[in-house]
């Protein structure tokens, strides 16, 4: 089984002091050993905008850290947080598809419109269910592994439309 793994799951997972803490660490503890785990630069991007406006809310277990600067800080706890899932990074290729206004777009966000057109969807969550349905139909994906409450509210609309199941099935 393979997974895309959503902001919140990392951030929850990652640092005790946040609300979803023991259900993220329980998502993950619960499939970890199934499968493999994937993300995209969006995760990667919002993960970084999230701790550096967060940072003092962090309590990061290293007073070396008081030292560096916000950026560096930002960039290890990624890394660590992603070492210590076992998440890959999948790269986006750059490709850009043609919108129905006419001009070039990056795919994902093509893809997302198309997607979201029946689902209806936030946008950076129609857009990490655009990267999740590429890593599907690559053989990479089959689900979503999210605390969102509208991911979870649209479960079913997303497997009718993806095939896509999402983690956890807490409804």
């Amino acid at each position: 089984m393979m997974f895309y793994i959503d902001t919140n799951v990392i951030l929850s997972y990652t640092f005790t002091n946040e609300a979803n803490h023991l259900s993220a660490v329980n998502a993950i503890n619960g499939i970890k050993s199934k499968g493999k785990f994937y993300i995209s630069s969006l995760v990667v991007s919002e993960l970084y905008c999230n701790i550096v406006r967060n940072i003092s809310k962090y309590a990061l277990p290293y007073s070396g850290f008081r030292n560096l600067a916000v950026e560096v800080k930002a960039r290890i706890i990624i890394e660590y947080a992603m070492r210590t899932i076992g998440i890959d990074l999948q790269p986006d290729d750059g490709m850009l598809e043609r919108l129905w206004l006419g001009e070039m777009a990056f795919w994902a966000f093509s893809d997302s419109i198309d997607l979201d057109a029946e689902i209806g969807l936030r946008t950076g969550d129609a857009i990490h269910l655009a990267y999740a349905n590429k890593l599907k139909k690559n053989g990479l994906v089959q689900y979503i592994v999210s605390l969102d409450k509208d991911f979870g509210n649209k479960r079913n609309e997303i497997r009718m439309k993806t095939g896509i199941e999402i983690l956890p099935n807490t409804a």
